[in-house]
């Protein structure tokens, strides 16, 4: 299909998530890598991957480039990378938590007069192992990746991509616009990892190291778990996302001040009925499952195809083509949500 079009792949970023996309890659492709740590160059060699020393020594040799670094990492380095791929037909896909802001920048780069086309990604899997020691061949298998539908991006690059990742690295695939991404991130990711980091400071002031191990449950560990996360990468996504997050924030704090004032009170009713308001409801938990084809004709549109898998949200699980014609199926979220 249209990840064919791919024979050589470059991963710039060698830690867990660029090495986890070595592992899903590395037997259907050829693989080129840079890191500007050498420990992440050595463990990308051991697993295959044609290490480069620079990007102007990877660049030329990839159709498709994909970046596993922070924002403003790959912010700075579009200038870079346009300027040896500008007369090339390469593709280059973020894969940064953040979405708006990276299509804004790509956005002022101007490819429309050039050859280079831009897919904007956010994987949404991950663990809270630092680096390369935290790759997994199997990370991304089954989990959502977000597929940017912001005016930067390509969109037939973006359904080339979309169908590797469901078909080659077995991914499930969700089209979504960038702001609305952002927002909603803000508080399925983000605000998580700040809940994680309080707490955890908690623990750090208890002197009895011992006491603390034998009165920890395990709502403690998974409230926690991320916070043993590397502090520059989680510090580098919150910061990229930070006027959404203050407004959580902000929220955050007025729920925590109704949950105080119903503490003080002599109703424990009052608690249970703040805890019932915002405990999930039923229907965050339903799915059905769609289908749909389209044909594609030599005039198709495929900006009209990623808004409309955009609005639909549809978690491609399956995507197939035959006789000029495209298949996707997966599951989409009950229409209450919608």
């Amino acid at each position: 299909m249209y990840s064919e079009l791919f024979k050589s792949i470059g991963i710039v970023g060698l830690g867990q998530i660029g090495g986890s996309l070595a592992y899903a890659l590395r037997s259907e492709y050829r693989l080129f890598g840079f890191d500007t740590d050498y420990r992440s160059r050595e463990f990308g060699e051991s697993i295959g991957v044609v290490t480069c020393g620079s990007l102007q020594e990877l660049v030329p040799e990839c159709d498709l480039i994909f970046f596993a670094v922070p924002s403003r990492s790959f912010q700075e380095s579009l200038p870079t990378v346009q300027s040896i791929a500008k007369d090339s037909l390469t593709v280059i896909a973020d894969l940064c938590s953040t979405k708006k802001d990276v299509d804004e920048a790509v956005l002022n780069q101007q490819f429309d007069d050039q050859r280079l086309q831009y897919v904007g990604l956010h994987p949404l899997a991950g663990n809270e192992r630092k680096g390369f020691g935290g790759a997994d061949d199997q990370l991304f298998v089954r989990k959502t990746i977000a597929v940017s539908t912001g005016l930067a991006s390509n969109a037939r690059a973006s359904l080339a991509v979309a169908d590797l990742l469901v078909n080659v690295v077995g991914a499930h695939v969700l089209f979504v616009d960038p702001t609305t991404h952002d927002e909603m991130t803000n508080f399925t990711i983000d605000l998580p990892h700040v809940f994680s980091y309080l707490t955890s400071s908690f623990a750090n002031d208890v002197h009895d190291k011992t006491l603390l191990r034998l009165l920890t449950g395990s709502s403690f560990y998974d409230v926690t778990r991320v916070s043993r996360s590397s502090a520059q990468v989680v510090g580098g996504f919150l910061y990229a996302n930070r006027d959404e997050i203050l407004k959580s924030l902000a929220v955050t704090f007025d729920r925590v001040i109704e949950l105080m004032e119903s503490l003080k009170s002599s109703d424990e009713s009052a608690l249970i009925a703040i805890l019932s308001k915002f405990a999930p409801h039923e229907w965050f938990f339903n799915q059905r499952t769609s289908t749909r084809s389209v044909k594609l004709g030599d005039d198709f549109d495929f900006n009209n195809l990623a808004r409309s898998l955009s609005s639909e949200l549809l978690v491609i699980e399956a995507m197939t083509y035959g006789y000029e014609e495209l298949s996707l199926s997966g599951t989409i979220l009950s229409e209450e949500i919608i």
